[in-house]
């Protein structure tokens, strides 16, 4: 399962890192953490893509670039 960081995602869509913490902690719908590397939280790249899409946060290339980091995250 490829997994994300919020600081990948920060660097991949048009927001800042604390909003994508703030999408986190306060957002009921945004994926649940499925665990931590260190002291970052990661979750689960599909649902957080998909989330990310139905919101209309990110592009579909966006998205992509989200996929090709998350690559480097596993």
């Amino acid at each position: 399962m490829p997994i994300v960081t919020r600081q990948t995602i920060a660097e991949c869509v048009p927001y800042r890192y604390l909003t994508v913490t703030e999408w986190a902690r306060t957002g009921k719908d945004f994926p649940k953490a499925i665990g931590t590397i260190g002291r970052s939280y990661v979750y689960d790249l599909d649902k957080v893509a998909a989330w990310l899409e139905a919101k209309g946060k990110a592009t579909p290339e966006q998205i992509g670039k989200l996929r090709q980091l998350a690559e480097g995250v596993e």
